[in-house]
């Protein structure tokens, strides 16, 4: 009888450690994750706006490096405070959103340095041009959903690009080189 229920002990905690030690898929909440970017125009100010993502992403916390993120960019609906703006960032010289109408990330290494924080190195495709990058990322928030038992997490990564790069090459002598990208992303865990 001790030893069946040693045996029925030792099962309980295997099956706890490998749900534990397990890797978990994650959707993206479209309605809470985007992309902020800002450029400086002119030497005088930053102009910012906003791409809508989508992604996904699978989180393996046993072996963080096997773990990978990819992100849709919505580039076709990007949003900033003039029209005009947003007309002139759907147009040829820019994103060419009548061709691309979205971007593409693919992660291909993650480091965790510490609790919260890490890097992110993948390709990046705008324009059918792919580069690699590096984000920095941060966990925000980490909690579980009382209702569904879904686990949550919020993070903020960013990076900077050079839109040169990308063939983003509208008005250069009147618009920096360097995008500043912000990413704030919720999700909910899909197992």
């Amino acid at each position: 009888m001790v030893r069946c229920r040693q045996f029925y002990l030792f099962f309980l905690l295997l099956l706890l450690s490998f749900k534990a030690h397990s890797s978990e898929y994650y959707r993206f909440i479209s309605a809470q994750s985007h992309i902020t970017w800002s450029v400086n125009v002119l030497h005088l100010l930053n102009l910012s706006g906003e791409f809508p993502t989508s992604g996904t992403f699978v989180y393996d916390d046993r072996t963080p490096r096997k773990s990978n993120v990819e992100v849709m960019i919505h580039t076709k609906r990007v949003k900033t405070l003039f029209q005009q703006v947003t007309n002139v960032l759907k147009s040829k010289n820019f994103f060419d959103v009548a061709r691309y109408p979205s971007a593409h990330f693919i992660s291909h290494k993650i480091e965790i340095t510490n609790d919260h924080a890490g890097t992110i190195k993948g390709m990046l495709t705008i324009k059918n041009i792919t580069k690699p990058i590096t984000l920095s990322i941060t966990l925000k928030q980490s909690a579980i959903d009382k209702k569904t038992k879904a686990h949550l997490v919020s993070f903020y990564a960013e990076t900077v690009l050079k839109r040169a790069d990308f063939g983003i090459t509208g008005y250069p002598s009147a618009v920096s080189n360097d995008i500043h990208l912000a990413i704030q992303v919720e999700a909910i865990s899909q197992n």
